[in-house]
């Protein structure tokens, strides 16, 4: 593994790559959460908001009102009522692959949010393979959605 250490950087964490083949057979379980696709700057100030309840250190914005307009990207959220409580991020390329991430979830609702996530990321990659990277727990939430692992990653700082 290369150490980036020596240009002054700092390793930020360990995951793993992962795929998948779109499954369109794939059922789409009935849940009490709406999703949907975040058309309007308040939908995504309020889906950032939700996205970042579980790192307060964050404050200024990270996903720009420029991405509602790229056709290649969709910010799906889940809808409790009025609240925001899960969400996803897909870009698909132009090269057959859709990539899925900045997935969130409360604890309680982790497990069947995720794998609706998966259920819209299919919807959403029309026939693309789809691809991320994760670890620990939510690596192994990945899996069990059908996800392979395809190898290490490092982030670097």
């Amino acid at each position: 593994m290369l150490d980036l250490s020596t240009i002054g950087m700092r390793r930020l964490f360990d995951a793993e790559w992962v795929w998948m083949d779109p499954e369109p057979s794939r059922r789409i379980v009935k849940q009490p959460e709406r999703w949907g696709k975040v058309e309007s700057v308040t939908d995504l100030e309020h889906w950032q908001a939700a996205w970042r309840e579980n790192d307060p250190v964050l404050t200024s914005p990270v996903f720009l009102p420029t991405l509602l307009d790229d056709p290649s990207i969709i910010i799906l959220a889940a809808w409790h009522g009025t609240s925001i409580v899960a969400g996803c991020i897909l870009h698909r390329d132009s090269f057959n692959v859709a990539g899925l991430s900045n997935l969130f979830a409360n604890e309680a609702s982790r497990d069947r949010c995720l794998a609706a996530a998966v259920d819209q990321a299919i919807a959403f990659a029309e026939g693309s393979m789809l691809v991320g990277y994760d670890r620990g727990e939510d690596l192994m939430r990945m899996h069990a959605c059908g996800f392979r692992s395809a190898g290490p990653l490092c982030v670097w700082v």
